[in-house]
């Protein structure tokens, strides 16, 4: 196992956590829209959207971003299986490129081949 790091958890954080869950609804109403004004607030943005899962997001990320039928999307295939489904959940297609053994991250010398080579081919990719 990797251990990336221990949280930090305080008494007041797990008392908020358990007087929510107590509600009889815990992913809409008063608590979640303070806690979207609360993060709109302290990342100085306009508007502030949570959802249930990281999965939920990046199907998100990817709508906001105009993946469409047709469209290649840059994955790698080092990833959780979410990173690949918010592709496909957008009807775009995966292309895989490999990790670097150096930093676990996308290759980006690879990467750079391969934006290359669909210029070659006048094809455009994407970024996830």
């Amino acid at each position: 196992m990797l251990n990336y790091g221990e949280p930090t958890i305080s008494k007041l954080q797990i008392n908020k956590v358990l007087s929510i869950l107590k509600k009889k609804s815990i992913t809409q109403g008063k608590e979640v829209e303070k806690f979207e004004k609360s993060l709109s607030k302290k990342f100085k943005c306009k508007y502030c959207l949570v959802v249930s899962s990281g999965t939920a997001a990046l199907h998100l990320a990817g709508k906001s971003l105009g993946w469409k039928k047709k469209d290649i999307v840059v994955c790698t295939p080092i990833t959780f299986v979410a990173s690949c489904n918010s592709i496909i959940y957008n009807k775009a297609k995966p292309y895989f490129i490999d990790i670097s053994l150096k930093n676990n991250n996308l290759d980006i010398d690879k990467l750079g081949e391969c934006l290359k080579d669909f210029n070659r081919k006048k094809k455009e990719l994407k970024l996830l």
